[in-house]
């Protein structure tokens, strides 16, 4: 049993025995005494001290022994070699550790740490750092405050030895702690700018997260596009989720802003945004993979819901002219073929009820027409996945003339065929296709229709452009007339017309051979038209 007495090794209490005590006594005094040493440098032998005690667990209430303190002195070296210098001991490797330069330090020291290590001029390592927070829109500067928390700054003169790299010996520590650390009056008052100004933008950005929070409940509870009553996906649990995140974000902003305008960086704030960091990124994590899941089990029920009903053909015997303008957008394919009769309706349980009310009609005057009323569907009617999940696919005879509106579209394929006259207008779309060619084409556009025959060899195109909304696209063309309107009203857009080769082409009666802007309407030859369909 032996006595115990406390001591303080660079301000830090130890217990340690009284044979123990006396011994270190003995052997720091002779440290002094051999290199004349300073109390600077004694501090900084003492922090060695405290490192290699860590290293060999003694802290806490342990007791410093004499076992430990011949560790130390193995170590550190024996006094009577210090005088010689090629015998000094070397406390470290040498090996570099990557620290925070707090003597440099702009805000947290991790450039001057960086640019320490990796011995390249501070003011690069800012620059850079700058250009990717602009670049990454902030992300950098996240992972900043990171190495802020987890890289341990470079107190003591061992640290900054050991950040450059250099050997920590005796008599580089008397020397380290003898050179007085620069006077960064002027960094700290940047420092304190920096801070405030980024710790307001933090703060703004909390402020503009509960703004968003509060609109995003209202808007769930109280708004008329999305409300709890009758919105399904709100209930999908990964929506909450990313709510939730948005709430951690709100409150990582609020708590690091409040940390930078205050300057209070103590260790439960930096423990509370490791935990919110955490935290959002689990919570992002289950959101997305929510997201996933539910938009995958979504297309798993759309393809589930396929259905497919063959519909009455006696109405293709006597069509001539197709008439598309259905309540509920749909899509049609029509292959001319004189010798078949056959048209089935391909849609989707989930948006269309029943197909019970869909049939073709020919009227007397040859008018064959497709019609979904509006109540048949649960989409609403500006909805373009209604028009793609409801197609009718017919095969019959040649039709003379084609009008479609209100958002439906017609794919027109044929071999050959002489004449044919096309209307889309209300945002009707027509496509047309042919194997051998068309040799005349009377089109009339109007009101966001879109004409595209990029996959039709057609020889002579008659075309009106009705107004600023309309498009058409033409390939190679034989001959194209075109009436554009003189007057329109004011708006920010015109109708166009790509060709992509023609041999000829008019505008209202004058020859063109270049692009030209009308006042309601613009004409792309060549290179400038698009070369891809606009359907």
């Amino acid at each position: 049993m032996k006595d115990i007495t406390r001591i303080s090794l660079a301000a830090l209490p130890y217990n340690i025995d009284v044979p123990a005590q006396k011994e270190l006594e003995r052997y720091l005094n002779a440290i002094e005494r051999s290199l004349n040493a300073d109390d600077d440098a004694m501090r900084e032998i003492e922090a060695r001290i405290v490192e290699l005690l860590a290293d060999r667990g003694v802290n806490g209430e342990k007791v410093i022994s004499i076992t430990d303190i011949e560790h130390i002195r193995s170590q550190l070296g024996d006094p009577k070699d210090f005088v010689d210098e090629s015998k000094l001991p070397s406390l470290g490797t040498g090996e570099k550790r990557l620290m925070r330069d707090s003597s440099s330090a702009v805000l947290g020291g991790v450039c001057a740490g960086l640019a320490a290590y990796f011995r390249i001029d501070v003011v690069w390592v800012r620059l850079a750092m700058i250009g990717l927070t602009l670049l990454t829109s902030g992300i950098v500067f996240l992972f900043y405050l990171i190495a802020w928390m987890i890289v341990p700054p470079a107190r003591t003169a061992a640290d900054r030895l050991q950040m450059a790299g250099k050997p920590v010996t005796l008599s580089a520590l008397q020397t380290e702690s003898a050179t007085p650390l620069p006077d960064n009056q002027t960094a700290r008052t940047a420092l304190a700018v920096v801070r405030v100004i980024v710790g307001a933008g933090f703060m703004l950005g909390a402020a503009l997260g509960i703004v968003s929070i509060v609109l995003f409940v209202y808007q769930a509870k109280f708004g008329s596009g999305i409300q709890i009553a009758d919105r399904e996906w709100l209930y999908s649990g990964y929506i909450w989720l990313l709510l939730a995140a948005d709430v951690l974000a709100t409150v990582f902003c609020a708590v690091l802003g409040y940390m930078l305008v205050a300057g209070r960086f103590v260790k439960r704030f930096w423990i509370t945004l490791a935990i919110l960091i955490f935290l959002g990124i689990v919570l992002i994590g289950m959101g997305v993979t929510g997201q996933v899941i539910a938009q995958r089990n979504n297309i798993d029920a759309f393809s589930k819901a396929a259905a497919e009903v063959s519909l009455d053909t006696s109405a293709l015997k006597n069509a001539k002219r197709l008439n598309l303008n259905s309540e509920l957008p749909i899509s049609v394919n029509y292959n001319v073929d004189p010798t078949m009769r056959s048209a089935q309706f391909f849609y989707n349980t989930r948006i269309t009820r029943s197909a019970s009310h869909v049939s073709l009609v020919t009227s007397s005057d040859g008018t064959l027409s497709i019609s979904i009323p509006r109540n048949d569907s649960t989409c609403l009617p500006d909805v373009t996945s209604c028009r793609a999940q409801n197609t009718v696919t017919i095969v019959g005879p040649m039709l003379e003339g084609i009008d479609v509106s209100g958002s439906n579209e017609v794919r027109y394929m044929m071999d050959a065929q002489d004449s044919l006259t096309v209307n889309a207008r209300g945002d009707g779309h027509v496509s047309l296709q042919s194997i051998r060619g068309l040799t005349n084409l009377t089109a009339i556009v109007g009101n966001e229709g879109v004409l595209d025959t990029m996959n039709a060899n057609v020889a002579t195109i008659s075309l009106t452009v009705e107004d600023t909304m309309s498009t058409a696209s033409f390939a190679t063309v034989k001959s194209l007339s075109i009436t554009v309107p003189e007057s329109c009203a004011a708006t920010n857009s015109r109708g166009e017309i790509r060709v992509q080769q023609a041999g000829t082409v008019q505008v209202n009666g004058q020859p063109v051979t270049s692009n030209k802007a009308y006042p309601c309407a613009q004409l792309l030859l060549g290179e400038q038209a698009d070369n891809t369909s606009i359907y």
